[in-house]
């Protein structure tokens, strides 16, 4: 058969030169017109290009949240953890695609005091606890969004994943100025 011939010529030379590229993308469009039956290379691709519930022209597919009759979210939708590692505390917030708060828990809200809310422990603790209750509201895997420049950066990243939560992706998005406002004067110690 000539065209599986020239599929599997296709698939088998990642890029070939010049016109022999050119005339092996135009059979290979031609056989995926025809239909995938055809070529079990094309189907394979067609399978692999068109994912369910992600359109092509953005990561991130923008779903309406929905819940059941007692709150819990459900599978088709993503959900969000904010991570703010200030100097002083760590804040863990959990949130849908919309932004809307389901859960958040803080240092100072697990029984840390003074100097010890802005320890790696407490952070630690912090995202544990917050991994708890965002299980049992029937959160698996999430996003996380990291801000500030505080210790508790790393430790309440696994302190979720230590509570169960499946990470997809870790995004630092600490505000940095342009040269913007002018800074407060450096502190001599």
């Amino acid at each position: 058969d000539p065209i599986r011939d020239v599929c599997d010529h296709a698939a088998a030379l990642q890029r070939p030169a010049g016109g022999a590229h050119r005339r092996a993308l135009e059979a290979a469009s031609a056989t995926i017109a025809a239909g995938p039956a055809l070529c079990p290379v094309a189907a394979r691709e067609v399978e692999k290009a068109t994912v369910p519930g992600v359109s092509s022209s953005r990561s991130i597919p923008s779903l309406p949240p929905s819940r059941d009759a007692k709150g819990d979210a459900s599978a088709d939708t993503f959900h969000l953890v904010h991570i703010k590692a200030s100097l002083n505390n760590t804040i863990v917030s959990v949130t849908d695609n919309t932004g809307n708060q389901i859960n958040w828990s803080s240092s100072g809200c697990n029984g840390f005091k003074g100097a010890r809310r802005s320890s790696a422990y407490a952070a630690q603790i912090t995202g544990q606890s917050a991994a708890k209750v965002a299980l049992e509201k029937g959160i698996k895997a999430v996003r996380v969004k990291v801000k500030g420049l505080g210790q508790g950066r790393a430790p309440a990243i696994k302190g979720l994943q230590s509570g169960g939560l499946v990470i997809l992706s870790i995004t630092d998005v600490t505000p940095i100025p342009h040269n913007g406002c002018r800074p407060k004067k450096a502190r001599r110690l």
